[in-house]
């Protein structure tokens, strides 16, 4: 049997000669090499997606902390509100202070003005209108 084959021009461009590689289909490679792809995107998803979640439960626990931490505060800043704990700050400062009675006391635009306390006139000037 006699082949046509042109003759080699240039030994560096020998273009005919055989290679040895493993040949499959490209739709096949193009199939399997979409698939990797795919679990690639899906592992680097996942590992993002439990990253998030073990932040947001980091966070959740935080939130938790706060909450019962500004409860105690609460709780604290109403026992220190209390009139007997203001007498007893008071004492221990040495400032001789008693609660107003309620002739001596002003409110500013009264929602239900209480008995015996004293109201500013709107109509009246004020001291720093003068």
């Amino acid at each position: 049997m006699r082949t046509n084959k042109k003759p080699i021009k240039n030994k560096n461009r020998s273009w005919d000669e055989p290679v040895n590689a493993w040949v499959i289909p490209t739709r096949f490679a193009t199939v399997i090499v979409a698939v990797l792809l795919c679990l690639v995107v899906h592992a680097v998803l996942q590992h993002s997606c439990r990253a998030l979640n073990q932040e947001i439960a980091r966070m959740e626990a935080d939130q938790r902390v706060l909450a019962d931490e500004l409860k105690k505060e609460r709780a604290r800043w109403g026992q220190m509100k209390a009139p007997a704990s203001l007498s007893r700050a008071l004492n221990r400062h040495g400032i001789a202070m008693q609660h107003p009675a309620p002739s001596q006391m002003v409110h500013v635009n009264p929602i239900a003005p209480m008995p015996g306390a004293r109201h500013i006139d709107p109509d009246r000037p004020t001291y720093a209108a003068r």
